[in-house]
């Protein structure tokens, strides 16, 4: 982890990425908008966050680094193994419904993935219940990083 990604919001991770994490470009995820934008600002969007990225000192990069190997957790392939295999299941279901029966919900008591036994907890994520959502504010800063700590949620599925 913690190399920067360009990804756009009609792909699975850009729309998870844009729906879970406030200001993603702050963590190295540049989202290109392809959904409500033409093909020429697309391109352009996409430009003026490459130049961005290549006008990032040292310093800033490393910062930006950082904070995307935060993300680790909240994108492991533990986690998102079970995203894709969920969003697999719903596709089959929805493309034939007559294959499945109502009570054959294998995938569904997996809302959450604990974290394994012989991994630490992280010190600077803390979670808190706020009506739909887990608001969660990374509360470390980097030594040389002078902005305000960034929140990211992810959204509590019932």
């Amino acid at each position: 982890m913690g190399v920067p990604s360009i990804t756009t919001n009609l792909s699975g991770f850009g729309c998870f990425m844009d729906d879970g994490i406030e200001n993603p470009s702050d963590y190295g995820i540049y989202i290109v908008d392809r959904r409500m934008k033409s093909v020429e600002e697309s391109v352009q969007q996409l430009a003026d966050q490459m130049f961005e990225f290549c006008q990032k000192s040292r310093r800033q990069r490393i910062n930006q680094r950082n904070r995307t190997e935060r993300l680790s957790e909240l994108l492991d392939w533990k986690r998102m193994g079970i995203e894709y295999m969920k969003a697999r299941q719903l596709a089959l279901r929805r493309r034939y419904p007559n294959s499945f029966s109502q009570f054959d919900r294998e995938f569904e008591s997996f809302d959450k993935m604990p974290s394994p036994l012989s991994a630490p907890g992280s010190p600077g994520i803390h979670a808190y219940v706020n009506g739909s959502e887990f608001p969660l504010h990374v509360n470390g800063h980097d030594e040389d990083d002078d902005r305000p700590a960034i929140n990211f949620k992810a959204k509590h599925s019932p």
